[in-house]
């Protein structure tokens, strides 16, 4: 059998290098002492130096070969006295390090526990704030849909609001009921003759103003207008009175009519 080959190994913390049998460092390498700055390292085979990198003798590596042999054993025999040592206290390291973990768990769910039983009140608080806000905003929308005439009476601005959202606001305080229109043929000319009830819904006493007559085409735009002023000036809560009046020669293509009062818009019926 011919001499074992040598292989380069070098210390990553001094650069030391050292030539050591192949069979020493094996395919997978070894950890290893550093002779020189006792640096602990896994050494790895590396290419064997060329003459000109050598900076020891073949007699002076051989030496350091035996010293570091040497070392080798005694960091060994210490290493495996320290992993013995280190095993039973790691064990209870280990232990004391749960025992934080716990500890810390429970102080953890202490400060939760805290922070919700003080945010209890102000949850309590925001609940019944936003019940009494459902509560005013439906007391203040019921009113002002069951209210809206007497709003408007006082804010006749608003009625232009209502009107866009499709409710109608009666702030006269008075229905047409029972309107009919009839045409008939007098002297030769058409007359139609228009017909209602006049209520009073106000729930107290008020002024009749002037009635306004609408006749309208198929697109519900206004052909004609009349106004005809009632029999009465004012009424009280409940009673009513009979509307009636007549158009001679009223125009072609109207098709609906529309009972209101003056400055006031209210739509009543077809014809």
């Amino acid at each position: 059998m011919g001499p074992d080959p040598k292989m380069l190994i070098i210390c990553p913390n001094c650069q030391a290098r050292y030539e050591v049998a192949s069979q020493t460092i094996g395919n997978n390498g070894r950890k290893v002492q550093c002779a020189s700055c006792h640096k602990n390292w896994r050494a790895v085979a590396e290419a064997e130096p060329s003459e000109a990198d050598k900076i020891f003798s073949a007699e002076e590596e051989q030496a350091l070969d035996a010293d570091f042999y040497k070392e080798e054993q005694a960091q060994s025999k210490k290493t495996g006295a320290m992993d013995k040592v280190r095993g039973g206290a790691g064990a209870d390291q280990d232990a004391q390090q749960e025992l934080t973990k716990q500890a810390e768990k429970r102080l953890a769910m202490k400060k939760r526990q805290h922070l919700l039983i003080r945010s209890l009140p102000r949850a309590r608080m925001q609940r019944l704030v936003v019940m009494v806000t459902s509560v005013l905003l439906m007391v203040f929308f019921g009113g002002g849909l069951v209210l809206r005439e007497r709003i408007v009476m006082v804010l006749p601005d608003l009625a232009g609001i209502y009107s866009a959202v499709g409710l109608s606001v009666n702030v006269v305080g008075l229905e047409f009921r029972e309107v009919n229109t009839v045409k008939s043929l007098r002297d030769g000319s058409v007359v139609m003759s228009v017909s209602a009830m006049l209520e009073n819904v106000s729930g107290g006493q008020v002024s009749v103003p002037p009635i306004l007559v609408s006749l309208l085409d198929e697109r519900g735009s206004v052909l004609y207008e009349w106004s005809v002023t009632s029999q009465v000036a004012a009424m009280g809560y409940g009673e009513w009175v009979e509307f009636e009046t007549e158009l001679t020669s009223p125009p072609e293509g109207a098709v609906g009519i529309r009972l209101s009062f003056v400055n006031q818009l209210h739509p009543d019926g077809n014809f």
